[in-house]
This record gives structure tokens, sequence and C-alpha cells, in this order.
């Protein structure tokens, strides 16, 4: 038996005012459906191979696609 103190208090939580998909604007390839990479044209950020294996590795293989 271990012989610890535990400290045990209220936890508060607060939602975001803003979601990720509401605040996408970008300009992407018809072909690739990938950012352009021009500033000039509101391109964005690729997702490429490291992107796609944090996300796998987070267990976020689904995403939503519309």
């Amino acid at each position: 038996m271990m012989h610890c103190v535990i400290f045990m208090g209220p936890t508060f939580y607060q939602r975001l005012i803003h979601m990720a998909e509401d605040k996408e604007h970008r300009v992407v390839h018809p072909l690739t459906w990938q950012p352009v990479a021009d500033r000039k044209r509101f391109g964005g950020v690729r997702f490429r191979e490291m992107e796609r294996d944090c996300l796998l590795a987070h267990s976020a293989s689904l995403q939503k696609t519309s």
C-alpha cells in the first residue's frame, strides 16, 4: 500500500467559440485538392506525409469529407 497525498478539486472547461471548419478559407487545385502555393492567391498549408502520419498516430483516421 502506498501512502501519498492526493489533491482533489474542481476542474473547469470552456468550449471554443469557433470551429476550425468554419474558419477554413483557401483556394485548392481542382486536380489534387491541395492548396495553391501562392500567398497572393490565398494559398494554404499542404497536407503531406508527416501530417498524415501524425493523424494516424492519434487515431484520427476518420475525417469529415464534404
